[in-house]
């Protein structure tokens, strides 16, 4: 993954914004939960997400 250095904002150089999308998901995931410290932001989109379904008719 390539790191984008913010020039308005050096204390947030090293931070970056992950992006998931369908099975992208599941590994923005991964990288979320080995990297924390090195993301300001996290967006999932129609992600993939291992873990129990919700029963039908969850809000």
């Amino acid at each position: 993954m390539r790191r984008r250095r913010s020039r308005s904002d050096p204390a947030h150089a090293d931070r970056v914004i992950l992006v998931g999308q369908s099975w992208g998901g599941a590994l923005a995931a991964q990288y979320l939960a080995a990297h924390s410290e090195h993301v300001a932001k996290a967006v999932f989109a129609s992600a993939f997400l291992r873990g129990k379904p919700l029963p039908v008719g969850t809000d």
